[in-house]
C-alpha cells in the first residue's frame, strides 16, 4: 500500500518541482515579465524558457547591448536555426548600427577630404584620419553579430573602399614625396624632428 501511494505521489512531486523551476525562471525575468538582469552564463535555461526567449525579452526591453552579448555567448545556439531568431537579431543589429552609423559617416567624410600629396604640417592630420578610420572598422567588427553579412552596414564597405583608395595613393606617391622631404630636411634639420611619424 505504501508503495502504491509513493507511486501516486511521484507525478505530483514532479509537477511541483517543475513549478518551482518555472518560478525560478520568472524571478530572473521579474514578476511582470521584465528583462532578466543576469548574463546568459548565470541563467538556467529549460524546455519552457530558452535562449531564444531570453533574446526576445531583452529586445522587448530595448536592452540591445545585453542582447548582443547574449548572442555572442550563445552563438552556437542561435546559428543552429538562425531564421527562427532572425527578427529579434535584426532588431538588435539595427540598434547597434544606428549607434555606429554616424562614426562611419564622419570617418568617410574625413578621408574624402584628405588632399595628397600634402604639406608636411598636415601629415599628422592625415595619419589621425587613417587611424580613426581603422579604429571605426575594428570597433564595428568587434561585435560578433555584425560580422554576419545580413546585418552589416553598407557604409562598412564604403569606408573600406575609401581607406584602401587613400592608402594606395599614399603608397604610390610615398617615394617621391619623402624624397623631396629628405632633400628639404637636409637644408632644415628641424623638419626631421617635427615630422618623424610614419603616415601609413
Amino acid at each position: 500500500m505504501r508503495d502504491s501511494r509513493n507511486s501516486a505521489w511521484k507525478p505530483l512531486i514532479f509537477i511541483i518541482a517543475t513549478g518551482f523551476s518555472l518560478v525560478a525562471c520568472q524571478t530572473t525575468t521579474g514578476n511582470d515579465g521584465a528583462t532578466p538582469t543576469t548574463t546568459s552564463s548565470e541563467v538556467d535555461y529549460n524546455l519552457f524558457w530558452d535562449q531564444g526567449d531570453h533574446l526576445k525579452d531583452l529586445v522587448a526591453a530595448k536592452k540591445f547591448g545585453e542582447a548582443a552579448k547574449l548572442y555572442d555567448k550563445q552563438k552556437k545556439f542561435f546559428q543552429s536555426d538562425i531564421e527562427k531568431f532572425i527578427k529579434s537579431l535584426r532588431a538588435v543589429a539595427d540598434a547597434l548600427n544606428d549607434e555606429k552609423e554616424p562614426k562611419f559617416a564622419a570617418a568617410i567624410k574625413s578621408l574624402e577630404t584628405v588632399e595628397w600629396p600634402a604639406p608636411e604640417d598636415r601629415w599628422k592630420s592625415v595619419k589621425e584620419n587613417l587611424e580613426n578610420a581603422k579604429a571605426v572598422l575594428a570597433g564595428y567588427d568587434s561585435e560578433p553579430l555584425l560580422l554576419d553579412e545580413r546585418f552589416r552596414l553598407p557604409q562598412v564597405n564604403e569606408l573600406e573602399r575609401v581607406l584602401n583608395s587613400l592608402r594606395t595613393k599614399l603608397e604610390e606617391t610615398a617615394p617621391s614625396v619623402f624624397f623631396r622631404f629628405i632633400l628639404r630636411s637636409r637644408q632644415n634639420p628641424k623638419i626631421l624632428w617635427r615630422y618623424d611619424a610614419k603616415i601609413v
